[in-house]
């Protein structure tokens, strides 16, 4: 059965409140979220829908080399495509365009990746976990994101997640690490049986990862994700000798290639699985597979993506039961959403849909309308 239409879909999805990482600030005020959705039809009408949504100080693609390249080269390489051969789906777009490193733009991957998910399944009639005949979690905790520039600040956030049920919290280090202290020390202090997550995003030298690494866990921190640039190796490798907490890579992690090189190389203790950052479920997968079978510890993050990508990271992290909190917060930060119905969130956890593909119904004349209003007014 082959791929005979693919149709895309820029979208911009404001934010409803402040988001910044180590880099910058990523939403807020005016900002919108860049968010590319996919739709793949195939010979009988079946559909599938896919999402990949870049952020520009995040990784090296936007919105505008997302389109580009799905235009240009991954879309015309994969039509025609046998729906059921998703290795073969992936080799075609490997040849479309050369690796940067290992692979080269995964986040365009990932959203068709996502969408040929979605229509094999369809075609199937199940959902993804029951197509892989893997899924040792129905259910999912969740946790919430602080990012704050300050104490006062970063005290409204945790009363929120708290008045919203949630009881994990991960926390964006790496621009001050005083302050990064002192974020964790509050945030411990007011749920001190919680899970606490560092992410970094890379932000932090070498000498303030070491001279700070003990305060951070003084006052709490379970976790630090991502605490060098990831081209800094022998950083990474170093700082292992000073921290006795687990240490996660996220943003260096492309290919299920660079994983193992990286496990080889003895650089970390776990791993942040995320599914638009791998190009997909297909590359996704091997990653897990790899990270259990080294005994890593394995957690899940999301890009702020729409409920189709939260669903789709939730399939993932069912399938292979990861039970620490996972830090998918598109509901937190985005005000809008393209679902039809939205994924059910209590008390900071959520459940596996169980509708075939993805499990979850796009709103698609919602889509449209919010692409058409791309195209005419641009970013």
């Amino acid at each position: 059965m082959k791929i005979v239409k693919v149709e895309i879909f820029p979208l911009l999805i404001p934010y409803k409140s402040n988001f910044s990482i180590a880099r910058g600030k990523v939403g807020g005020g005016d900002m919108k979220r860049t968010v590319m959705m996919v739709k793949l039809t195939d010979e009988d009408g079946f559909v599938g829908w896919g999402e990949g949504s870049p952020s520009y100080l995040w990784s090296s693609e936007t919105i505008e080399t997302v389109i580009a390249t799905l235009e240009n080269y991954f879309i015309p390489s994969i039509i025609d495509a046998d729906i059921y051969d998703i290795d073969e789906f992936h080799s075609r777009m490997e040849k479309a365009i050369g690796p940067a490193f290992s692979t080269s733009h995964p986040i365009a991957k990932c959203a068709l990746d996502t969408a040929i998910h979605d229509l094999k399944a369809h075609r199937l009639g199940v959902n993804i976990s029951e197509m892989w005949g893997l899924c040792r979690n129905k259910e999912v905790t969740l946790s919430w994101t602080v990012s704050a520039d300050n104490l006062q600040q970063a005290k409204l956030i945790v009363e929120e997640g708290l008045s919203q049920g949630y009881q994990n919290f991960n926390v964006k280090l790496g621009a001050d690490p005083i302050l990064d202290v002192q974020l964790c020390h509050y945030i411990k202090k007011m749920v001190p049986n919680g899970f606490l997550w560092g992410d970094a995003n890379g932000g932090y030298t070498f000498n303030e990862a070491t001279k700070y690494i003990s305060s951070l866990e003084d006052a709490g921190l379970d976790l630090l994700e991502q605490p060098f640039s990831s081209n800094d190796w022998s950083n990474w490798k170093r700082f292992k000798n000073f921290a006795s907490i687990p240490i996660a890579v996220d943003e260096a992690i492309v290919s299920p290639k660079d994983l193992m090189e990286w496990i080889k190389q003895d650089l970390i203790t776990a791993f942040t699985t995320k599914v638009t950052r791998n190009g997909g479920l297909y590359p996704s997968f091997q990653c897990a597979i790899i990270a259990q079978q080294a005994n890593l510890l394995i957690l899940s993050s999301g890009l702020t993506e729409t409920g189709l990508g939260l669903a789709t990271n939730l399939h993932l992290a069912c399938a292979f039961g990861i039970d620490l909190p996972c830090a998918w917060n598109g509901p937190q930060f985005l005000g809008d959403d393209i679902l039809t119905k939205p994924l059910n969130i209590e008390a900071g956890r959520i459940q596996l849909p169980s509708g075939p593909g993805i499990g979850v119904e796009v709103d698609e004349e919602k889509v449209r309308f919010l692409s058409r209003d791309f195209w005419d007014n641009g970013r």
